[in-house]
């Protein structure tokens, strides 16, 4: 299993509010995804490019979810990995669980799971799904 990304995420019930706080620091929207009824949840995806450069330097994805049910923001870290399962069941040997409200999911371009460590701490596990 391979790391290919880390960055934070906001998972909020007020996403304008996030967003234009992160825009108010130099960082755009690069792109948009959502669920369906099956799995509702909107996600922001943001970049900062480094001064002078286009290359991009910080990444940060601000979620909406209202089925989680959060009586305030929560950040999580989201981890890419080129294997999901292999990653997960690391993290579950070291005692990562899934926490309530979240779980597996899986969209037409990915494929995550919502893991809590043993003292909370909260990641994202990610692997993007390649369309051949």
């Amino acid at each position: 299993m391979k790391i290919t990304g880390i960055n934070p995420q906001v998972i909020t019930k007020d996403p304008e509010a996030v967003i234009a706080a992160f825009e108010a620091l130099g960082f755009v929207r690069t792109h948009c995804k959502s669920g369906d009824e099956g799995f509702e949840f909107s996600s922001v995806r943001m970049e900062k490019k480094k001064d002078g450069d286009e290359s991009v330097e910080y990444h940060v994805d601000v979620i909406s979810a209202p089925t989680n049910g959060l009586d305030r923001d929560l950040t999580t870290v989201r981890i890419n990995v080129d294997d999901h399962d292999a990653a997960c069941e690391l993290l579950k040997s070291k005692g990562f669980t899934e926490p309530p409200g979240f779980g597996m999911n899986v969209t037409p371009s990915s494929k995550y799971t919502y893991l809590a460590s043993p003292s909370g701490m909260i990641i994202d596990v990610c692997q993007h799904i390649k369309n051949t």
